[in-house]
Parts: structure tokens; sequence; C-alpha cells
């Protein structure tokens, strides 16, 4: 493996905003649901509140696991940020994502902190939907599979009426956390059915299902997926996503196998190779680094090595920022390769020289572009107008930050797809949150077909 997570805890709290950022997410990819990170995390959040990094740090506690230290911590800064009424985004960011940051704490740490979850309605609601996912964790995973099917044919025929739109994700988990070889045979199986026998709510948790638990049978139809899909299908996604997770050399060889006939599928390769720490993953990215002549494909290329922190080509993604042989309106790749340096313990001769040079040629680049400059308006506009708001309104502003009013399914999701705990089943069940994104929806209007 490329990574080791003891290195990544050491640098959540580096004075660089970005080397907290990078390492903050390469935990959550690569070393999901596991103990000993919250701590730091919670560490570099205070010591750096109201800052990019921090706002991204508060999205990345609910995946890992908290000791009764840190529930205790969290919920005292919550309160201490909550007092304020900050007017500042990332602050208020911040506090709706300390209120997800519990969603895997173990059952029976939360119950002990059951009267300061009860006295903020938020806390409350996550307190009680990790209270279901407990009980839906006593049942054998073939009644979990059933509840599942049952519910997403609901949604299909927009047959559900008042139910938490969480429920289906809880009861995903639950399965998760009970899944045996039974389970993973039959979810291989669905997946291997023709699109038209394919419901899609069940197909999107069955895709999720398979990455995390490693169904490799289920390669070939996650592949399928991303060749048959609609553009802004869920599925394409979620495929990419369990398919870095299952990680196997089987799935970039495929993977290379399909960019071979099909151009189009390079950026779902490269995609997929940022979540794979490994020295096959690295030697598959290289190659269209060094060989491929769209400037896209290099760009997305010298991404997904500096994601996956490759010490033995980080000096070839530093070459092609030196001759700006790259598409900088995607990406200003310096700000992705100094936490790999960083992280190797090594220095970037004439480092500063060459971040005002990137940002630069990165701004030519934007200046020059409609949509960039559209949204610049838009974004100048949109300030304007706050700012009048608050002159308007004076200390009515603060009123408006009021938790009651927060929908959880609508909170900021900078991450991608939430991971059920690698834990079996037992004492302490892991309640994720469902991304707003994959909230079956009540309203939808097109029929989806079983």
């Amino acid at each position: 493996m490329l990574v080791q997570k003891e290195k990544l805890i050491q640098l959540v709290n580096h004075d660089d905003g970005r080397v907290r950022n990078a390492c903050s997410k390469a935990l959550e990819r690569f070393f999901p649901n596991s103990e000993g990170v919250v701590t730091p995390l919670l560490t570099a959040i205070q010591a750096h509140t109201g800052s990019e990094s921090a706002l991204t740090q508060a999205a990345m506690l609910r995946f890992f696991i908290p000791t009764g230290d840190d529930v205790k911590e969290i919920l005292d800064l919550h309160n201490r940020l909550y007092k304020i009424k900050p007017k500042e985004l990332p602050i208020m960011s911040t506090v709706m994502h300390l209120h997800e940051s519990l969603l895997n704490a173990p059952f029976h740490i939360l119950e002990i902190h059951a009267d300061s979850l009860s006295s903020d309605p938020t806390f409350q609601k996550a307190f009680k939907r990790a209270k279901k996912l407990n009980q839906l964790c006593q049942s054998e995973p073939q009644t979990l599979r059933a509840q599942l099917e049952s519910l997403s044919e609901q949604y299909a025929q927009e047959q559900v009426e008042d139910e938490d739109p969480m429920l289906p994700y809880l009861i995903e988990t639950a399965l998760f956390q009970k899944a045996d070889q039974e389970t993973k045979e039959q979810i291989s199986r669905y997946l291997g059915r023709s699109n038209d026998e394919i419901n899609i709510y069940l197909q999107e948790s069955f895709i999720r299902l398979s990455g995390y638990l490693k169904i490799e049978a289920s390669i070939p139809h996650l592949f399928r997926f991303l060749r048959e899909s609609e553009p802004l299908d869920n599925a394409i996604n979620d495929s990419i996503t369990a398919l870095g997770r299952i990680g196997t050399r089987e799935v970039v060889q495929m993977g290379e196998a399909h960019y071979r006939t099909h151009k189009e599928f390079g950026t779902n390769l490269l995609e997929i190779l940022k979540y794979i720490p490994q020295d096959y993953a690295e030697e598959s990215a290289v190659k269209f680094l060094t060989q491929s002549e769209d400037p896209q494909l290099r760009t997305v290329a010298a991404g997904a090595l500096c994601d996956i922190f490759s010490d033995k080509y980080k000096e070839k993604v530093l070459e092609v920022v030196r001759r700006r042989d790259y598409d900088n309106t995607i990406m200003e790749l310096t700000e992705y390769l100094v936490p790999v340096y960083v992280y190797h313990g090594a220095s970037i001769d004439q480092q500063e020289e060459l971040e005002k040079s990137d940002r630069e040629f990165r701004e030519q680049a934007l200046q020059s572009s409609p949509f960039y400059n559209n949204a610049k308006k838009i974004k100048q506009a949109l300030e304007s107008y706050a700012a009048d708001y608050e002159q308007m309104h004076g200390d009515d502003f603060d009123d408006d930050f009021d938790d009651d009013d927060i929908d959880d399914g609508d909170l900021d999701d900078d991450s991608d797809v939430p991971v059920p705990s690698t834990r079996k089943s037992g004492d302490n069940p892991s309640p994720i949150k469902l991304p707003s994104s994959k909230i079956p929806s009540k309203k939808k209007k097109k029929k989806k077909k079983k």
C-alpha cells in the first residue's frame, strides 16, 4: 500500500491547509470506519476554526469511530460554536457537520449521552436513527434483504408515505453488518440482470454494497453500468466508487481493457484509480500521464497520482506543472502536488515561484472562459444581496441560523459515498448517512422499472 494511516494522521493538523485537506480526505478514502482518527481531527478543527480545512474535516468526522471522550468533545464544540450564532458560512456549515458526526459512534456510547443529545433536535434525530439501526441489526440478512427489496419497490411505485428518507440506507447498512456469503452471491446475481429487470433504487443499494463488501463477482456488472447508464445516473458515481473500494488488480486490468475499446472511458478509469493506493493503480495512471495526447486525461491522471500520494511519480507530475502541460481549468495542480511532497518529507525547488506561476496560468485560462466570467458575476450579485439583506434586517439576520429549520438531508456533503462500518454486527452497529442525492424521492414522476 502506498500510504500509511499513522502518517496521514500526523499531518491532519499541518500548518498548510492544503495538506490538512488532502490527508483528511485520504483517511476517509483509504481507512474509513477506523479508530484513532476523530481525536486528531477535532484538534485540527478547533485549531483552524472557520477555515476551509476545518469544514472539510468536520465533514469527515462521521466516517470514523469516535470514543466516549470524542462524543463529549463533539457536543462541547457544537455548543461553543452554536452559542456565538456565527454568520460566517464555514463555521455555520461546521456546526451542521457536527450534527452528522455521531453517525458512526457505537450505540452504547450514544446511550450514555442520550440526555445531552435529546436537548438538540438534530442530534436527537441522529440518535433515533442510530437506535433504529441498532434494532435492524438484530434481524437476519435474508429478512433485511426482503425489507430493502420491498421498500425499493414502494419507491418505484411512488407508494411510500411519511417514511424517514434514511430508512432504505439504514436497512442497507444493517444488511452490510449481517451479510453472509449467500447475501453476497444474491447481490451479484441481481446486478447481473438485464436493465429492464432491475429496480433502480435496489440497484443503487446493491452497487454500494458490492463495494463495501468487496464482491469481486460484481466487477463486470459494475463496468456494464458505467458503459450503459445515462450521464447523470447515480449508478455511474456509485459504480466508480464501488470498483475503487474493491480495488483489486482485476479492476485495473478490466478498466484498461475497456479503455482500449472505448476511449471515452479514460476519465472513469482514472476516477477509479484514485481509490486504489496500490502500485498497479499507480502504474496504470502514469501511462495516461506520459502517453496520452489528451490534456484532460493527463490532468486527471496527475490528480489521481496525487490522490494516492505517489512517491515514485511525483517528479513526473512536477514536470507537467513546470511545462504547463495540463488543462488548468480542471484543477490547479500545485494545490494537489504540495501535500504529496510534504507527506514524503520532500521539498519542491522554488516552490513559491512555482505556485505563483501556476496561479497566474490558471487565472489567465479562466479569464478567457465565458462560463467562469458568468459565474463570477453571479457570485458578486449574491454577495451584494447578502450584504444588503444583513444591513436591512440587522439582528434578525442572526435568527436565520436556526437548526430547527435544517433538514439533515440537505446538509452539504463534500465527501464521496458514505461507508458502512467494517465492524460486524453486535453491540455497536454503525449508523451512516445517505447523501441527499441518493435519497429516493417520493416526488419523482417518472416510473421506475422493477
